[in-house]
């Protein structure tokens, strides 16, 4: 499964979410899992791993008509936990490619880079660049599952409304990925739905006020806890087919500290808090129906 992680804008822990379900995919249910960074010249995949990479995914374009597992092996950055990271490139001249020395990621050269990733790894999650470039319109189109990650707050939630507003419709899975979240925050949920009514699950559960069952759900999610079951049933009636609230991941700044500043993915700590809840996330796209 090719599996994309996308943003509406910087800061909402993207990376984070992508570096850390692809370490949880490798070492908690033994899949073999890559992890490729899209993002040339600002990739952070292999700081949030505390690894140094000797090739990146730029290595494999000279040879992207006849790639094998071999030519994958090589330009791959092993980590511990097992996944192979493919890192981006140090730079790319994106006004002109051509003096960079690096080709450029093409949505042609994607597709083929994929294909091979598709053939050697039961999953593979691409950590695509924030926004609309053309790459990440591309990934969201050769991905089976897309992620949305953001934060509660006025900016991001409305540039991730405009995001899927402009996605192309189809009906593979898109699903949002709530980051940050604590029951205190500024923005109340009634302001979240406001923001992506058009979105978000429509909660409808008998004798119960629409934005407080959505609370309920997003506190079970922060807390690693089983959705209540009648609203999960009334959410899977009135959702659109294509886009799933997948998981809220909790505030959490001493594991978000250890992972940025050391290396070390929060998913493998088995602590509760943001591990746990990325764990939760792991699973439920392993094993889809789990909550």
């Amino acid at each position: 499964m090719i599996i994309g992680v996308f943003s509406a804008k910087g800061g909402v822990g993207k990376s984070l979410v992508a570096s850390n379900l692809a370490a949880a995919f490798a070492a908690f249910h033994r899949l073999p899992t890559a992890l490729l960074d899209l993002a040339p010249g600002l990739g952070q995949d292999d700081l949030l791993l505390d690894l140094v990479p000797e090739r990146t995914w730029a290595d494999l374009l000279p040879v992207i008509s006849e790639l094998t597992a071999k030519h994958l092996e090589l330009a791959a950055t092993v980590h511990p936990s097992g996944l192979r990271l493919f890192a981006a490139p140090p730079e790319i001249n994106v006004v002109n490619p051509r003096t960079s020395g690096v080709n450029p990621l093409t949505p042609d050269l994607l597709k083929a880079l994929l294909a091979a990733l598709r053939q050697n790894f039961a999953h593979t999650v691409l950590d695509c660049p924030t926004g609309l470039e053309a790459s990440t319109l591309a990934a969201f189109g050769e991905a089976e599952l897309r992620l949305v990650v953001l934060t509660l707050d006025v900016p991001t939630l409305r540039s991730t409304q405009r995001l899927i507003q402009a996605l192309p419709a189809d009906e593979k899975a898109t699903g949002l990925v709530i980051n940050q979240y604590s029951r205190g925050t500024p923005i109340g949920l009634d302001e979240v739905l406001a923001s992506l009514s058009k979105d978000l699950p429509r909660e409808e559960t008998k004798g119960m006020p629409r934005t407080e069952a959505l609370s309920l759900r997003l506190s079970a999610h922060a807390e690693g806890l089983p959705v209540p079951a009648r609203g999960a049933k009334e959410q899977t009636k009135s959702m659109p087919k294509t886009l799933d609230l997948y998981a809220v991941l909790p505030v959490d700044a001493r594991a978000v500290w250890g992972n940025v500043s050391y290396g070390q993915p929060c998913v493998l700590a088995k602590k509760k808090g943001l591990g746990r809840a990325l764990r939760l996330l792991a699973a439920r796209i392993v094993r889809p129906g789990s909550r």
